[in-house]
């Protein structure tokens, strides 16, 4: 019902297959962009995130890669040190999905220093992956991380744990927005190519 929505309305509809107690991810694309799926990677274990990649054309390529971090900050470290290789080598490339990065210690639109990052973190559970180490390791491998202004993207913690990641691509506009579809607001914002 959900998928036949998006087809009715024009998009293209990719999904990862169904995975037991968790959810999938999904990228609608509209068919004037002649999308076509890149990959679809899916993992059940814990050394990579769940992802799907997207090719579309506009008139140029460019990516959209949906992506879900699961399990303990330990586990989250190594599944985004493993899925950094899996779309460094494509161009114009915009990533959107749930980093579950825990609650923000300072200003979340500044990426920090490493030592800046260990001095805010330092001894907390979300040492190891939290939301401006992924800024920082981001920006080290030529992306950009961009989090809405305000708001949060999971009301019951008020935390921003959705975000998008850039290469090649601008985000206008990025707000979080309600929806009765997720446990999570929708993060939205215009993309430019």
């Amino acid at each position: 019902m959900f998928k036949d929505k998006f087809l009715k309305w024009g998009y293209e509809f990719f999904i990862t297959q169904q995975q037991k107690g968790r959810n999938d991810v999904v990228i609608a694309i509209s068919k004037e962009f002649k999308p076509h799926l890149h990959s679809e990677v899916k993992i059940r274990n814990l050394n990579s995130p769940d992802f799907l990649s997207v090719s579309a054309e506009y008139p140029n390529s460019f990516f959209i890669v949906g992506v879900r971090f699961l399990g303990n900050y330990n586990d989250m470290k190594n599944q985004f040190s493993n899925f950094i290789p899996l779309i460094n080598s494509l161009e114009n490339v915009v990533i959107g999905g749930d980093f579950n990065n825990a609650k923000l210690h300072g200003d979340r639109n500044k990426v920090y220093t490493m030592q800046e990052v260990d001095d805010k973190y330092k001894g907390l559970l979300q040492y190891s992956y939290n939301y401006h180490r992924i800024a920082l390791w981001f920006k080290e491998t030529g992306f950009e991380l961009v989090t809405p202004l305000r708001g949060c993207s999971y009301p019951q913690s008020g935390n921003p744990i959705d975000h998008f990641a850039v290469n090649g691509i601008g985000i206008l506009r990025s707000e979080y927005k309600p929806t009765n579809l997720s446990d999570h607001n929708q993060l939205i914002g215009e993309i430019t190519i």
